[in-house]
């Protein structure tokens, strides 16, 4: 269903949740992601820039649908950024509708392309924020460098099958004492 940002935003601070809201934007590989902590927001990214920089970009993004990691956190200190208040009154401002539906976990996979890509892009924003907390700064290489040797393309939607075949290749670029949870967390 489509919702305006804003109160997207403001649902998740209602509910005090913990966790990122990731929002795929047209014609670009990168997410626009929002970090929560107990409700409030902590951080913002897309592409490079981040917190203050992202939100003045809000209203020249073409957003499309976006998912909530309930749980998911990095672990850093808040950035200096406006109140969750002002972050809610800006998104809802710019007037930007994003597609807006079960927290990720919640979708199931009935055979549907909608339902499959969307468990597919919760699922590999998941694996990016771990791998980034694993490997730091060269995750996007080795990101990059997997779904190179998957002949993927990181703005389409895959299968559950390239998905497993994704996350294995990059498990061989990690260390071997992060290597098996990795694969445990993504793989079962």
């Amino acid at each position: 269903m489509k919702t305006n940002l804003g109160d997207v935003l403001e649902e998740i601070s209602k509910e005090k949740k913990t966790g990122i809201l990731s929002v795929s934007v047209k014609n670009d590989n990168c997410l626009f992601k929002v970090f929560f902590r107990a409700g409030m927001v902590y951080h913002m990214t897309h592409g490079t820039c981040r917190d203050s920089e992202c939100l003045n970009k809000i209203p020249g993004l073409d957003l499309d649908a976006c998912f909530f990691m309930n749980g998911a956190q990095v672990d850093m200190k808040a950035a200096d950024i406006p109140g969750t208040k002002d972050i809610i009154a800006e998104a809802r401002q710019a007037r930007k509708m994003v597609e807006w539906g079960a927290l990720a976990g919640d979708a199931s996979d009935n055979g549907t392309g909608a339902a499959q890509k969307t468990v597919a892009a919760a699922l590999i924003a998941q694996m990016e924020e771990e791998l980034l907390n694993i490997a730091g700064p060269v995750a996007g290489m080795v990101l990059e460098a997997a779904y190179g040797s998957c002949n993927l393309r990181k703005d389409a939607p895959i299968t559950s099958g390239e998905f497993r075949r994704l996350v294995q290749i990059i498990s061989e670029k990690l260390p071997e004492e992060q290597k098996g949870m990795f694969l445990l967390k993504f793989m079962g």
